[in-house]
């Protein structure tokens, strides 16, 4: 599932809950940001999205963000 670059943050987690909830726990999800959060939104919208129990989280943040890693 791409997310990202088209809904909010609240849409997003929306999404993946909505998702959840009709794949049931047996399903793996992978999110794809396609480097489209900051290292500050990867950090929120990830923690908010840790109780969906997620198989992959792809490419958060930009390739290069080196003052975005702590």
């Amino acid at each position: 599932m791409q997310v990202g670059h088209v809904f909010t943050e609240d849409e997003d987690v929306a999404n993946v809950r909505d998702m959840r909830q009709e794949l049931g726990s047996g399903i793996g999800i992978m999110l794809d940001v396609n480097q489209g959060w900051t290292a500050d939104e990867a950090i929120r919208v990830g923690s908010r999205l840790d109780e969906f129990d997620l198989a992959w989280l792809e490419e958060p943040v930009l390739a290069d963000d080196f003052k975005g890693v702590p």
